[in-house]
């Protein structure tokens, strides 16, 4: 408990004190810059698109979304340190690739074996 305080605590510590080389805090700056925060992401996602895996969106926008779930459970997690960090993360990747990854076409004998229902 103790040493995950003290990282949740170096952790905002060095984004407090982060600064670009105007004196901003360099996540504005990142924020603001024409690069963005999340264009790798962004980028990662539309080469996913493009090798067939996940299927059409906007890869700027679920960018966007992903990047605001992933501070949203740090940011949680700064001020409640009993969240399972692994557990909140490992939910995040499985709620993400529900919503990005490509449907995966079934064999005609594995959909006769799922029962209607469950479709």
């Amino acid at each position: 408990m103790a040493q995950e305080r003290h990282v949740r605590d170096g952790r905002a510590q060095v984004v407090a004190q982060s600064r670009d080389g105007q004196g901003e805090p360099a996540a504005l700056a990142a924020a603001a810059s024409p690069v963005g925060r999340w264009d790798m992401l962004a980028r990662l996602l539309a080469d996913g698109q493009r090798a067939g895996v996940l299927h059409e969106f906007d890869p700027q926008t679920v960018a966007l979304a992903v990047g605001g779930a992933i501070e949203g459970v740090v940011s949680h997690w700064l001020t409640h340190p009993e969240l399972d960090l692994d557990a909140a993360a490992s939910e995040l990747e499985t709620f993400t690739l529900y919503a990005i990854e490509r449907p995966r076409t079934r064999l005609p004998a594995q959909a006769s074996s799922v029962p209607r229902s469950v479709l």
